[in-house]
């Protein structure tokens, strides 16, 4: 892995950054502001949705790769940072002084759904998500939910210990995963310890996006008849990696074990097969997969 490769993966686990608070995606060869969070220093200074970096610091980003964009853009706490902007309505490029702050990425939400269901939606793996599930469980059984979907597609995994304890969150005992080391003396099993945050009825959502250690928790929930797996197949990561940091701030990627499901299955290339198989229309924001979940999270109470 480059550097600035490993510095995106670093970022995007910890679950925080030093930044403005913007998300962008390269639309027809320009860097454009797709959302602007809420309480971040760029929605204080007036970015928008829709608004086109042109220059960061003076320099012209339309030739460079959205990673380049992104690391231009980020840096220490406290410094500002120079945005050129073309907007639409204004004839002129807008320029926009933005004093960097740490910025929390958004990658748990949650609410109450019509008919008491929580539902949580996970992004990432980072370092603390179980904590943050932990804490939404609380949350949502104070507002009355009675039941649970917790959305795991395009969650392409993360760190695998929070999904662990995450998944010990929903059970009282049994197996959650068996880790089996490419060096003998190093297979591991992880059991689930006698408590539980949440007894009541739960179902999990995953798709062909849905890899590695949520893998992992949907495996340990659905082998332990402890919810229903709702969706399409998932991308079937069955091996655990590891990053060997280098002198020069580059990584080499190397996979040191391979896990196991409560039933003993090894899911490289094959995925969790959910009970309820829906697939979502490929046009249209029509979303099929989150009604069926709801339907059976509502019906379970």
């Amino acid at each position: 892995m480059s550097r600035e490769e490993l510095e995106m993966l670093d970022t995007q686990l910890s679950g925080h950054f030093s930044g403005v608070g913007i998300a962008m995606r390269k639309v027809k060869n320009e860097i454009m502001v797709v959302q602007v969070l809420e309480g971040t220093p760029a929605q204080e200074a007036g970015i928008r949705e829709g608004d086109v970096v042109k220059e960061v610091d003076g320099r012209d980003v339309t030739a460079m790769d959205l990673d380049e964009v992104v690391m231009l853009i980020r840096g220490p706490e406290g410094t500002t940072v120079s945005l050129g902007i073309y907007r639409p309505s204004s004839p002129e490029l807008l320029r926009f002084e933005i004093v960097r702050r740490e910025i929390q990425i958004p990658v748990l939400r949650k609410e109450v759904k019509e008919g008491g269901v929580g539902y949580i939606q996970l992004t990432d793996w980072t370092e603390d998500a179980d904590q943050r599930i932990r804490e939404a469980l609380s949350e949502l059984e104070g507002e009355g939910a009675r039941s649970l979907v917790i959305d795991l597609r395009s969650n392409t995994g993360g760190y695998m210990d929070p999904a662990i304890n995450a998944a010990d969150l929903f059970l009282r005992q049994g197996v959650i995963v068996t880790s089996r080391g490419r060096v003998p003396g190093t297979d591991r099993e992880y059991q689930a310890d006698a408590e539980a945050s949440w007894d009541l009825p739960l179902v999990v959502l995953v798709n062909r996006g849905t890899a590695s250690s949520s893998e992992i928790f949907a495996a340990a929930l659905r082998d332990n008849q402890r919810c229903t797996l709702v969706g399409e197949t998932t991308f079937g990561k069955g091996s655990i990696q590891k990053i060997f940091r280098q002198e020069d701030g580059t990584g080499i990627r190397l996979t040191i074990a391979r896990y196991y499901t409560p039933q003993g299955v090894n899911l490289d290339e094959e995925g969790l097969v959910p009970e309820v198989l829906v697939k979502n229309p490929v046009v249209g924001e029509e979303d099929l997969q989150l009604e069926k979940a709801l339907e059976i999270a509502r019906t379970s109470t």
